[in-house]
């Protein structure tokens, strides 16, 4: 039985209609090609496999990274996060390079990083505190003699707070990204500076130990220039003060300036009132728990209490840290009073007087020593006196006369020099007149024209300045328009004192003797008297 022959499908092709032979085998060569060919198939599969599976990886990772926050402790308290660890390397490189003074001058622009940054940390930060060493200086105190330091060989500087990262995978809603300006301001660097002791308490710090001597001598040298003619003796500071290099906190360093004003007044900055409408030294004063004297005292070049529109008043004490206290020595002259002696001159009338002999004062030269604080005199003794001259005694003649009160019965002319007429007794047109007026330049001496009794000296708006004097016969006289009166009432005047000054006061049109004669109360004609 013949077996039924399987075909090798693999050897034949068929196609329909057509007559099938059997196909021809490849050759070695071929079949090598063909191997070939399948082989490099399956490497660029698994090479395609594998770079897919990088970029999954790849991908993956980007995606990590970008959901990773780095926050910032300082001191255990979250002060901000960063996205990238190489950015707060860069920060911290900043505080560890640049120095404290470069730092607070970012604080003013955050996120600029300085060029220097990756300088030396021991020049950048000389170079950046400007803190170079110092050589010793002195400032002369009665307590230490030299107020001196330590010197130091170099300005050195350290981070105190410690900074911690930790990674969290959300973005932190709590705190803002940091910048360089919060890490600044959350670390505190410590620098070597030279501190001020008053008494051992540390009260200032400045960047040098020049900068601290120079601030002292200042202070001193403000109480210690003589004034006033005086010599300084001696002076010394009451507290015991001295300069010495040590740490501190970087922002507690000190301008100069700042240093000199809490030092000599006690405040870096004083507080003071600007006046405005309806102030006063009281209300300023309740305003700030004050008493009008305690403001005074605060401002003592303030003469007077009327005050101007934006003036400044201070309204704290002034209580330095550092007082001077001088001893000055004061050469001056003094002069003695001289004394008055008087004789009794009978051609004198009672109420006059005569200097016989000016009085001359006496001089001396005196020493004093003088203890002022803070400028301010506290103590004055006199340790010498000389005299330079003598007073000499003024002598004076004192008159004994005792007028007569009863008049003669004449008159004389009152008006020194004579005078014009300018208006007669009786009917001058509309009005009568009742009196002389003799014209006469201002202040001309007016005499008495007899003996008697100052009844009147005083004004009246017609007559002016004027007097009456009562000759005790039953005549009066009456003087008007002066300038000035020299006679009070109760005076008795002898004929031909002076009595009074020529003027134009009261209903007047120029300098005139208004002159009136009266007899029992009746007034006549002036020039009858006359002859």
């Amino acid at each position: 039985m013949k077996t039924k022959k399987t075909l090798n499908k693999s050897r034949y092709n068929f196609k329909f209609g057509k007559t099938y032979s059997k196909t021809k085998r490849p050759n070695k060569k071929e079949f090598n090609f063909l191997s070939s060919i399948k082989c490099n198939k399956a490497r660029l599969i698994l090479s395609s496999i594998t770079i897919m599976l990088m970029v999954a990886i790849l991908a993956t990772g980007v995606h990590y990274f970008n959901n990773r926050f780095l926050v910032v402790y300082a001191d255990g308290e979250a002060i901000g996060y960063v996205t990238d660890q190489q950015k707060y390397k860069e920060y911290v490189n900043v505080l560890e390079t640049a120095g404290p003074t470069s730092c607070d001058a970012m604080l003013l622009k955050e996120d600029a990083l300085p060029k220097a940054m990756t300088a030396e940390p021991s020049s950048m930060s000389m170079l950046a505190m400007n803190v170079a060493p110092q050589t010793k200086s002195a400032v002369k105190s009665t307590n230490e003699g030299d107020i001196s330091s330590k010197e130091k060989g170099k300005t050195q500087y350290e981070i105190t707070t410690a900074l911690k990262l930790q990674t969290v995978w959300k973005k932190p809603e709590t705190v803002p990204e940091l910048t360089i300006g919060a890490l600044l301001k959350s670390v505190e660097i410590q620098v070597n500076a030279a501190v001020i002791l008053i008494d051992g308490k540390q009260v200032a710090s400045l960047p040098t130990e020049k900068e601290a001597n120079e601030i002292v001598d200042i202070i001193v040298k403000g109480y210690t220039t003589a004034r006033g003619g005086t010599q300084i003796v001696d002076y010394s500071i009451k507290e015991d003060v001295k300069i010495e290099y040590m740490p501190v906190v970087a922002n507690t360093v000190m301008k100069k300036i700042d240093a000199l004003n809490l030092l000599s007044t006690g405040y870096t900055q004083r507080k003071y009132h600007i006046v405005k409408r309806g102030d006063s030294l009281w209300s300023i004063g309740n305003d700030n728990g004050m008493t009008v004297k305690e403001v005074r005292s605060c401002n003592p070049d303030l003469k007077s209490a009327v005050l101007m529109l934006g003036q400044k008043i201070a309204v704290e004490p002034i209580v330095p840290f550092i007082n001077v206290q001088t001893k000055e020595q004061l050469t001056t002259f003094e002069y003695v009073p001289y004394k008055t002696v008087y004789q009794n001159d009978s051609s004198l009338y009672t109420w006059q007087t005569k200097t016989l002999t000016e009085g001359v004062r006496g001089k001396n030269e005196v020493v004093y020593d003088i203890v002022r604080e803070n400028g301010s005199e506290v103590a004055r003794e006199q340790v010498s006196s000389k005299v330079v001259s003598e007073p000499v005694t003024e002598v004076v003649a004192k008159g004994t006369k005792i007028p007569k009160a009863q008049g003669t019965g004449s008159f004389i002319w009152p008006v020194d020099g004579g005078g014009t007429i300018t208006c007669k007794f009786g009917w001058t047109g509309r009005r009568y007149h009742y009196g002389l007026d003799i014209g006469t330049a201002r202040n001309t001496n007016i005499f008495a024209a007899d003996s008697g009794v100052v009844t009147t000296s005083t004004y009246h708006y017609l007559y002016g300045y004027y007097i009456i004097i009562d000759h005790g016969n039953g005549y009066s006289t009456l003087y008007a328009h002066n300038n000035k009166l020299l006679v009070k009432v109760g005076t008795k005047v002898s004929q031909g004192d002076v009595i009074a000054k020529s003027g134009n006061t009261g209903n007047s049109t120029g300098p005139h003797l208004h002159l009136e004669i009266r007899k029992n109360g009746k007034r006549y004609n002036p020039l009858n008297y006359y002859k």
